[in-house]
């Protein structure tokens, strides 16, 4: 394939085969080329090793960081930042927070000291909506007296934030879930992640089957049967109702060591085109991972020198 890119800023540059961040070592014409491929097995985006410097807004005046690692992409399956493609899709790429090596949190350790934390407000709130990304000093995470801030351990040494789930409650009645599903293996299958870099959370089956006929058991009572799919939505569990006030809709409870995170219905349906839709999906082998739509309006701090997991219910919208 024959790729015709044209690079405005003048502060650009591909990285060469020597540079120290060109892992693993695949190269062309003395550039470093880079591939990555989604925890879906579905998205994925190939392109070269770049280098530029990264300017950003201050109260002040602008504060820029010279020879920042990035990827720049020009063979992008499968990634949809938005259902608004096109000339409203102002959003032009992924900012990689994970702890390895060539993410912008360890690249400039220095000024983020491996700490960050987010709020992210729900995908409901009106246009305009936004939050801010906190680094170093600046992430910061308080409770009050109906709040109280819960803190899990990470496990150290690796690329993603994998912790360690023990169990999940539906209407708190623990659910027949075999928890070995959630340790991380040593092909790396397997697991539980944080992860706000996908919309959906994913189970693997041996957890998604049993939420997913608990939930068919449920709304049973209500007269209610799944939908047949057939491609309308990417959900995998959908009834053709809108719900009123007079169902209540099931919650759940994921049980990590140390902490409990409590998920309202309003993180796990959401209503499309007419549709209920339950926004959790099964993936093969895993890991599993908990995304963003189940975080909205939950603090999270990551502190990967303590190789701690910190969050707190917050009113993000208002962050």
């Amino acid at each position: 394939m024959k790729v015709s890119i044209t690079v405005k800023s003048e502060t650009y540059y591909a990285a060469a085969c020597k540079h120290p961040l060109c892992v693993p070592k695949i190269c062309k014409n003395n550039m470093c080329l880079y591939e990555s491929v989604y925890i879906n097995r579905f998205s994925s985006t190939k392109g070269i090793l770049s280098i530029d410097t990264f300017t950003f807004p201050s109260n002040e005046e602008s504060v820029s960081f010279p020879d920042l690692v990035f990827g720049m992409g020009y063979e992008n399956q499968n990634i949809k930042f938005s259902q608004k493609m096109g000339g409203e899709n102002v959003i032009a790429g992924i900012l990689g927070m994970g702890s390895g090596r060539r993410s912008i949190l360890s690249q400039q350790q220095s000024v983020t000291n491996l700490r960050f934390s987010y709020c992210l407000p729900s995908w409901n709130n009106e246009a305009g909506t936004y939050t801010y990304l906190r680094f170093g000093d600046d992430a910061q995470i308080s409770g009050n007296t109906q709040t109280m801030v819960q803190s899990i351990p990470m496990l150290p040494n690796v690329n993603r934030y994998f912790v360690t789930a023990l169990s999940i409650f539906m209407n708190e009645v623990l659910l027949p879930i075999d928890v070995t599903v959630f340790r991380l293996r040593a092909d790396r299958t397997y697991g539980f992640v944080i992860d706000s870099g996908s919309g959906a959370t994913f189970l693997v089956p041996q957890a998604y089957n049993v939420i997913k006929e608990e939930m068919i058991k449920y709304f049973l009572a209500y007269n209610w049967h799944p939908m047949e799919i057939s491609g309308l939505v990417p959900y995998d569990l959908c009834y053709n109702v809108i719900p009123s006030g007079d169902q209540k809709l099931p919650t759940l409870k994921i049980r990590f060591i140390g902490a409990d995170l409590d998920l309202d219905s309003k993180r796990i349906f959401e209503v499309i085109d007419n549709m209920l839709c339950m926004i959790i999906m099964p993936i093969e082998r895993g890991p599993s991972l908990l995304g963003a739509f189940q975080q909205v309006d939950y603090r999270f701090l990551f502190d990967v020198k303590a190789s701690l997991l910190s969050f707190v219910p917050e009113k993000c919208q208002f962050n």
